[in-house]
C-alpha cells in the first residue's frame, strides 16, 4: 500500500514537546506517538483493526 492510501487520523499535541495522540475508532482508545505528522505503525489492541495491515498517517489538528 502506498502512503497516500493509508487512512488519515486527526492527532493532537499532548504536551509541549509536540508528542501526538490520535483516537482509534477500532480500539476505542487513544494511540500515543512521537512528535511530527506522518505515517505510523498502529498500536491497536483490536486484532480485527484494519490499521494492523499498514498503519495510518497522523495529521495534526489544533484544538479550538
Amino acid at each position: 500500500m502506498r502512503k497516500e492510501q493509508y487512512p488519515v487520523l486527526a492527532s493532537f499535541e499532548r504536551n509541549k514537546e509536540g508528542m501526538l495522540s490520535a483516537w482509534c475508532p477500532f480500539c476505542q482508545c487513544w494511540h500515543h506517538h512521537s512528535a511530527g505528522e506522518g505515517h505510523r505503525i498502529a498500536h491497536c489492541t483490536d486484532n480485527k483493526s484494519p490499521f494492523h495491515d499498514g498503519g495510518y498517517v497522523l495529521k495534526k489538528v489544533k484544538l479550538p
